[in-house]
């Protein structure tokens, strides 16, 4: 009796550490961060809205009138005649007509059913495809890769330092996203999503402080190369310097200068160049003194790429540093 009170307390005890298993809760992941475009076009200055003209209702004419229309009188309807009773005698009368036996189900007619036609397949989902890129702002010590899906498969991201030179086709989620993954005893792990925000062509630039490790948005920038925003022998200068800059870019073939005020965030895209190649100066003021000029400087632009141009500020803080990136 003993014993089978002893088993009958053992079956008892691992049926609710079972139960007790199966019911534990699941640890959460750590999750993946987003990453959205942080550059954003120079704002032009506002005008004042444009005042609405009011109308009266008493004027509007675009409401249709009916025109009065003679009233129809239906005509009254005509009695059919009776045709008239002829008397005849009964030897003129015609036989009557032999009466028609019922139909059996062999001789009742078949008619055939038309054929159900099946609905045409609704048509496939437009698959999106976007350009990708990926760059070092500044290659580190101990270089790290990168993956993205692509045609279901995994692909190695060709980092160089603000060198855009491979053009990829990652896959987007139902979200319009980007998965950027990094390998780890041989699996595939998200470091972060890139928010494509409705963009074609796109360059995401690690920053020196990014850590796969530990991956944080506030390192990782994404810039939109979309070629109607940025066309190819343009110049964007981009303002990273964390304060207001003040400048002009000016073409030396045909004189053409414009200028540019830029807050923190903001970039400013020229015109393109009519031609194949041109030399453009570009200048930096004083945003307290606009006539005295603080830098100056002039590259090379092709009708084939599009130049980019970094203001950062330098390590004194007294000024102004520059990084070049040509995207082909």
């Amino acid at each position: 009796m003993k014993n089978r009170l002893h088993l009958f307390s053992c079956i008892l005890a691992s049926v609710f550490l079972s139960v007790a298993c199966a019911t534990r809760p699941t640890v959460s992941e750590k999750p993946v961060p987003v990453v959205q475009v942080t550059t954003k076009p120079a704002q032009p200055k506002k005008s004042p809205p444009p005042v609405a003209e009011t109308v009266s209702p008493a004027l509007k004419t675009d409401v249709p009138v009916e025109e009065n229309k003679p009233e129809v009188v239906p005509p009254a309807p005509v009695k059919p005649e009776t045709p008239s009773k002829v008397a005849e005698s009964p030897e003129k009368l015609p036989p009557p007509a032999p009466k028609k036996e019922a139909a059996t189900p062999a001789e009742k007619p078949v008619v055939s059913e038309p054929a159900e036609v099946a609905p045409p397949p609704p048509p496939a989902p437009e698959v999106k495809t976007i350009k990708f890129r990926c760059a070092y702002w500044m290659k580190p010590e101990k270089a790290y890769d990168v993956y993205v899906r692509s045609n279901g498969e995994f692909r190695r991201c060709q980092l160089f330092e603000l060198v855009f030179s491979q053009e990829m086709a990652p896959e987007l989620d139902e979200k319009g996203m980007v998965t950027v993954y990094r390998k780890v005893n041989g699996d595939f792990q998200p470091i972060f999503n890139v928010d494509t925000c409705g963009m074609e062509n796109l360059a995401v630039v690690l920053l020196p402080k990014f850590n796969p490790d530990d991956p944080q948005a506030a390192y990782i920038q994404v810039l939109d190369l979309d070629e109607k925003k940025f066309p190819k022998g343009s110049l964007r200068i981009l303002n990273w310097a964390h304060a207001e800059i003040v400048g002009d870019v000016l073409f030396k073939n045909t004189g053409i200068r414009e200028k540019f005020e830029l807050k923190c965030g903001e970039y400013f895209v020229s015109t393109p160049i009519a031609r194949n190649r041109e030399i453009c100066e570009y200048s930096f003021f004083d945003p307290e003194n606009p006539e005295r000029a603080i830098y100056t400087s002039a590259l090379s632009l092709f009708d084939w790429n599009q130049t980019m141009l970094f203001v950062l500020k330098n390590e004194k803080g007294d000024g102004f540093d520059f990084k070049l990136s040509k995207i082909r």
